[in-house]
C-alpha cells in the first residue's frame, strides 16, 4: 500500500506544480514605468454600440483613470461626445457616464484574450439619450466579463483594441423598439455611411493608452506584460 501510495502523491504533487506554473505563465499585468500614473486614452475613429433596433456611432471618446502600481486590472472613466443615432431616422444623442467607470482585465499581448467590465455606483448606469424622441433613453447596466478585448505594446503607449459581444441593455418605452432589454448588444468601430448615417464597422474600436506623470505632460512608459 505504501508503495503505492508514494507514486499517486507525487503524481499529484508534480500536477499541481504544472498548473501553477501554467497559471504564472498566463498571468498578465498592466505596467508603467513610474507611478503613480496618470493614463489617457483616446479613440483611434469612431465608437460604435448597437442594440436591436438601434446603431449610435460616437465621434470622439476619451478614457481616463489611474495606475498606481503594477495591476491586473486598470479601472477609467469614459467620457463620449459627438454621438449620433439611427432609430427610425437619424438623431444627435448624449452619453452620460457619470458613475459608472471601465475595468479592463489584462491580457497577454495581442491575444484578443483581455476582457472589460461595466462598473456603476448603485442607482447608476450608463445612458444613451435620443434627441428628438422625447424619454428615450438605452441604457448600459454594469456587468462583467466582456469579450473580447486585444492589448497591444506600441511603445510607449498601449493599444487596446475592444470588439465586445453580449453587452445587456435596456430601453424606455418611449424608444419604440421592438425589444425593450436583451444581451445582445455589441460594441467595435463605428462609422457614417454615405448618407451620414451610423452603422457599425467590421474592424474593431481602437484608442491608444498612454501614461503620463501626475499633474504633467510628461509621458511614462505603460505596457502589458504576460507571455
Amino acid at each position: 500500500m505504501n508503495r503505492l501510495r508514494i507514486p499517486i502523491i507525487m503524481a499529484v504533487a508534480v500536477a499541481c506544480l504544472l498548473g501553477a506554473s501554467a497559471s504564472a505563465a498566463t498571468a498578465a499585468d498592466f505596467k508603467a514605468a513610474a507611478y503613480p500614473a496618470e493614463v489617457e486614452a483616446k479613440q483611434l475613429g469612431d465608437q460604435g454600440f448597437q442594440v436591436t433596433g438601434a446603431v449610435s456611432v460616437c465621434k470622439k471618446a476619451k478614457f481616463l483613470g489611474t495606475l498606481a502600481a503594477e495591476s491586473p486590472t486598470l479601472e477609467v472613466h469614459p467620457t463620449y461626445s459627438e454621438c449620433t443615432v439611427e432609430l427610425a431616422g437619424t438623431h444627435a444623442a448624449t452619453v452620460t457616464t457619470t458613475g459608472c467607470n471601465l475595468r479592463f482585465a489584462a491580457a497577454a499581448p495581442a491575444t484578443k484574450e483581455g476582457t472589460v467590465a461595466i462598473v456603476c455606483e448603485t442607482g447608476k448606469e450608463i445612458e444613451v439619450a435620443v434627441e428628438g424622441i422625447s424619454g428615450c433613453v438605452i441604457k448600459l447596466p454594469g456587468q462583467e466579463g466582456l469579450k473580447a478585448i486585444e492589448e497591444i505594446n506600441a511603445s510607449p503607449s498601449l493599444h487596446i483594441n475592444a470588439a465586445v459581444t453580449g453587452l445587456s441593455w435596456s430601453s424606455t418605452a418611449a424608444c419604440s423598439l421592438a425589444e425593450t432589454s436583451g444581451t445582445n448588444g455589441l460594441y467595435r468601430e463605428g462609422k457614417l455611411n454615405a448618407s451620414a448615417e451610423p452603422e457599425l464597422g467590421e474592424g474593431s474600436a481602437e484608442a491608444l493608452a498612454s501614461g503620463f506623470k501626475p499633474a504633467t505632460t510628461e509621458k511614462i512608459a505603460l505596457e502589458v506584460t504576460g507571455a
